[in-house]
């Protein structure tokens, strides 16, 4: 719930909940004479939720979406491992995401990204209209959307080159096309644009994270590679590349295009972002089972007492310190005073505003 964005998502909900329309203008910083919310539809949900049950609210509904997220993906690592390897990777996956799992539009967008994989896997009857639709609120949330019609793309159009799958090309094909049609659907594209270049805005948004200027990107922390953050996410990354290197080879992209294709991307993402943590970890649910199990090894260490025994020790080990990162959380006074001014210039800003109300002349340098 730490995060500085908060405030600012509540702000654009006010706005919409307020004027009933999405924003056209920068309405907080007033430096842009036209804006685009792409992330207007979580905005408006988040701003419900506080206006009926306050901050609380808004942690208790993360909590239980959380958790919710966390034993379906469980489930899906359980759907092909025994108990005890499915913990593991599921922690070894939980602690990738950990670092990007906050109260944002692209950890709920995660969420949708793994259930359009999910849809995909299982060859839901009417998956097409299900993933369509999935796209077209993930479009609403955060730009990340775009990784729904990739998936698709991974599933359903590779088999066609690797001669596995007999989809038909205007199938597999069409669907690409559909799917990547989502952002349109929305307030900033057909259902509040007249002009044609301003249908197009959800699609801008992509084109800015593509060549995001390096001046921009040095200055956000999520835009740094992860061996920049330091910690075991750099180390774990290298565990991966190792793990890669030696069970993987290209007959894999012809047994199962789909799911090796996704993670290829997201761990390449990762390697050149820490923002994209969270979308290898999705792409790992179904990967590591599919790649990894192949090592003998890992399959007789499946049912091993000792095993079982380490599991429950590092359950154990990750409970108790994700209880005491809880602590360390709870809101102190002196602690949030002291984080606030090391962010943020308050003692400038009163000082700039000491002298402004004694007519003296304040200047920002």
């Amino acid at each position: 719930m730490a995060d500085p964005d908060l405030g600012w998502h509540l702000a654009g909900g006010e706005f919409i909940s307020r004027t009933g329309s999405v924003p056209r203008a920068d309405f907080i910083n007033a430096i842009q004479d036209r804006w685009h919310d792409y992330h207007w539809l979580f905005q408006l949900g988040l701003f419900k939720i506080y206006t009926a049950l306050g901050y609380v609210g808004i942690a208790v509904i993360f909590g239980l979406f959380s958790s919710i997220s966390f034993l379906l993906g469980y489930r899906v690592l359980r759907s092909a491992l025994s108990p005890s390897l499915s913990f593991l990777f599921f922690v070894l996956l939980f602690l990738l995401a950990q670092p990007v799992w906050v109260q944002r539009p692209q950890t709920y967008a995660l969420v949708g990204i793994a259930l359009a994989q999910y849809i995909l896997e299982t060859r839901w009857r009417f998956e097409l209209v299900t993933t369509f639709l999935l796209a077209i609120v993930v479009s609403n949330f955060h730009v990340s959307w775009i990784f729904i019609p990739l998936l698709w793309f991974g599933y359903r159009v590779l088999p066609r080159f690797a001669r596995k799958e007999a989809f038909s090309s205007m199938y597999a094909w069409g669907g690409c096309f559909l799917l990547g049609s989502a952002a349109l659907w929305s307030p900033y594209g057909i259902f509040g644009q007249s002009n044609f270049p301003d249908l197009l805005l959800n699609y801008a948004i992509l084109w800015d994270y593509l060549f995001l200027q390096p001046s921009v990107k040095s200055k956000v922390a999520e835009m740094a590679t992860p061996f920049a953050l330091g910690g075991y996410i750099g180390p774990m990354l290298l565990v991966f590349l190792i793990l890669i290197a030696r069970f993987v080879d290209l007959r894999s992209l012809k047994d199962q295009p789909g799911s090796f294709f996704f993670f290829i991307v997201s761990l390449l993402l990762a390697l050149s972002s820490a923002k994209y943590l969270g979308l290898l970890a999705v792409a790992g649910l179904w990967f590591l089972p599919q790649y990894l199990l192949r090592w003998p090894v890992l399959k007789k260490l499946g049912e091993e007492k000792a095993l079982v025994a380490a599991t429950t020790l590092i359950a154990l080990a990750l409970s108790t310190y994700l209880i005491w990162k809880m602590i360390e959380r709870v809101p102190n006074e002196k602690r949030l005073t002291r984080e606030l001014e090391e962010a943020f210039p308050i003692r400038e800003c009163r000082e700039i505003g000491a002298r402004m109300a004694k007519g003296e002349e304040a200047r920002i340098l």
